[in-house]
């Protein structure tokens, strides 16, 4: 695990991205340590600083009915054995000035929710612990009115602060993710990270709970890259009808998730997939060329305008000498799809 300062430092002034992701909520202690080991897996196969996330109480639930986690003496347990297991840091958020000292006690990373982010005793309380704090823009407040913010935690002794960016209010149950706040906000001298999966809520959208959009959030986490985020946070949720079942046929499956498809250069891949929600993301690697191959859906030849517009990608891999194409396909975790990569077949003139 980064040590304190070198944590601080890796998101400071770090050449390397840093991700924030794990539950919303601590649902169970398998399913943390079961998010949090696949996501160490996949962030040091691609060289990223990895922060595991997940909240033990979520007070702002839109509903009293809704789930808010097992509570703080069970979640710091859990969130204490995340981070001894597998030796990753750890963010957790607080909505009370009593919760601030235990939570301080166990985690790298306080968090100051953004409904929250204006609350004094609250930014103070965290700051004076010495952990790091992230302060989560409010949906109600513009990036320049982060400045105030900041100061009120500075003047308390905070010098460790992270901003977030988590879409702003516009009209009914709905968030706009403006651009422009990144490099605003990075004009008050601090880390500003990009909340990919709050970004794309829809607040109170679905009657008594919240809903979104999770097939924009890869579109604005590179939009929010490019605009100068130092960070992407996601929070990865899991759902019955999210199991990811995979049979290979042809290729190996190196990674699940994100699932990754290693390709026999001569006679492709094919693979089923059954399971998913939302919007797949299936990478081939191994390919000798970035042209000259057929991805064939239930043995019909992909259509980018009808199995996904936002995510079509090609990487070329200067270590092994190979590309990789990445495609990204709607799933509503029902019937099994057929994939197929396979060298393109060009009918000759006779």
């Amino acid at each position: 695990m980064l040590r304190d300062t070198t944590l601080w430092k890796s998101l400071n002034h770090g050449r390397r991205l840093a991700l924030i992701a794990g539950p919303c909520v601590i649902e169970s202690e398998a399913l943390c340590l079961r998010v949090a080991s696949s996501l160490v897996k996949t962030c040091q196969r691609l060289d990223i600083n990895y922060v595991f996330k997940a909240s033990f109480d979520k007070a702002n639930r839109t509903s009293a009915k809704s789930f808010r986690g097992p509570g703080i003496d069970e979640g710091l347990r859990i969130l204490a054995k995340v981070r001894s297991e597998l030796d990753v840091p750890v963010l957790t958020d607080v909505h009370t000035e009593a919760q601030v000292e235990a939570a301080a006690q166990v985690v790298d990373i306080l968090q100051i929710p953004a409904f929250l982010c204006r609350q004094t005793d609250l930014i103070q309380a965290a700051v004076q612990t010495g952990r790091i704090v992230n302060l989560k823009k409010g949906q109600f407040l513009s990036p320049a009115e982060m400045g105030p913010v900041v100061d009120k935690a500075r003047s308390a002794g905070g010098e460790r602060l992270l901003l977030t960016e988590r879409g702003t209010t516009f009209g009914y149950n709905n968030l706009v993710a403006d651009m422009r706040s990144i490099p605003i906000m990075r004009r008050l001298g601090l880390p500003v990270i990009f909340d990919a999966t709050h970004s794309v809520q829809l607040p109170g959208g679905g009657g008594d709970k919240s809903s979104g959009q999770r097939e924009f959030a890869p579109v604005l986490a590179r939009c929010a890259l490019a605009a100068g985020a130092d960070t992407w946070r996601l929070v990865q949720r899991e759902a019955a009808g999210n199991a990811l079942r995979v049979e290979t046929r042809r290729g190996t499956v190196p990674c699940l998730f994100p699932l990754v498809v290693g390709v026999d250069t001569n006679q492709g891949a094919q693979l089923a997939v059954q399971g998913g929600l939302g919007w797949l993301p299936v990478t081939f690697t191994g390919l000798a060329s970035h042209r000259g191959y057929e991805l064939r859906v239930n043995d019909r030849p992909f259509s980018q305008a009808i199995h996904g517009n936002d995510f079509w990608q090609t990487d070329y891999d200067s270590t092994t000498r190979s590309w990789s194409h990445t495609f990204n396909l709607p799933r509503t975790g029902g019937q099994s799809v057929q994939l197929a990569l396979r060298p393109a077949t060009t009918d000759k003139p006779r």
